[in-house]
């Protein structure tokens, strides 16, 4: 805790860490690179620790109650992972002439479904989540195809998927 809050990333760098271990039943263990400083199980005692963080991940338990008395926190700076690749995906399925397409997205994004016939646009609907269904009755037998476009920031995927219909 810093200042009643709990740390979860700290600059690298030198601080002072005062202990006030209260219970002779537990102890205090803080290690990491560069630090491994603890108090005692059995006694009651007041601790003022210089330590030099350096980047890296560091610990913290009661050694009496390893399981259950513990907590982690990172030195240096935190980075975000990229987000997961933007993929589009088709499906258009067809119940006599009654076709439904559906576009989806591995993440939320700005979806469009159309519908087409040969280079004809038949119809088409644009949401935002994972998944757009669209349904359109075809008026005549063919070859339709479902065109998806999935945009999230500034990622963009598309996808098609076609069916002949009786």
């Amino acid at each position: 805790m810093q200042n009643g809050v709990r740390v979860t990333n700290l600059d690298a760098g030198d601080y002072t860490i005062n202990v006030d271990d209260k219970s002779s039943e537990h102890d205090f263990h803080l290690f990491g690179p560069g630090v491994d400083q603890t108090t005692t199980v059995d006694g009651v005692e007041t601790a003022t620790w210089h330590v030099t963080f350096q980047n890296g991940s560091y610990s913290y338990v009661c050694d009496a109650h390893v399981a259950s008395m513990l907590g982690h926190f990172t030195v240096g700076p935190v980075t975000t992972p990229p987000p997961a690749a933007l993929k589009a995906g088709a499906t258009l399925k067809a119940a006599h002439r009654a076709l439904t397409a559906t576009g989806s997205a591995t993440r939320s994004a700005r979806i469009t479904v159309s519908i087409y016939k040969g280079t004809k646009k038949l119809a088409s609907k644009t949401g935002t989540g994972t998944k757009v269904t669209l349904k359109y009755t075809a008026k005549t037998a063919g070859k339709y195809t479902a065109k998806v476009a999935a945009r999230s920031g500034t990622s963009t995927s598309a996808a098609a998927k076609s069916l002949v219909v009786k």
